[in-house]
């Protein structure tokens, strides 16, 4: 119903800034002196999917409301790149986190090595396309 996909549209905002608290925290329990590596590994998986569904949401709404249409796409261009990139960059987080978490020998800590580069270079093209969309885009349409 669409009361339901409201619902979960304001708060769609509270799931993205929990994933990325959620990565914070994981990131402080990785100082090796604090010696909570599995709490940190496990705060960047489920972090991971917090971000990867809230974004994917926020790709799919208009689609689920509107029905597939090439303009919803189009229609902000780079609002949709933020968004898949950031949810690229959530996705490959966590499948890294998971290779990192049970990893057996050197192949399994490159790929998890992969995986992380690839994450942080799609979370790089989201905040660039977060860039161009407030301070580009945004001084056109005044113009």
């Amino acid at each position: 119903s669409f009361a339901a996909i409201e619902v979960f549209r304001e708060n769609n905002f509270f799931l993205s800034v929990l994933g990325s608290l959620m990565y914070l925290i994981g990131s402080i329990f990785f100082i090796p002196s604090l010696d909570m590596l599995p709490q940190g590994e496990f705060l960047f998986i489920y972090g991971s999917l917090v971000i990867f569904f809230s974004q994917l949401w926020k790709i799919l709404r208009p689609h689920i409301i509107n029905g597939f249409k090439i303009e919803n796409v189009t229609e902000d261009f780079s609002g949709f790149l933020v968004d898949l990139c950031a949810g690229l960059g959530g996705f490959c987080y966590f499948y890294g986190t998971v290779i990192f978490r049970y990893m057996e020998n050197e192949f399994d800590q490159n790929m998890a090595s992969h995986w992380f580069v690839t994450g942080g270079s799609f979370f790089t093209l989201s905040g660039l396309a977060m860039q161009y969309r407030y301070y580009l885009e945004s001084n056109k349409t005044k113009e």
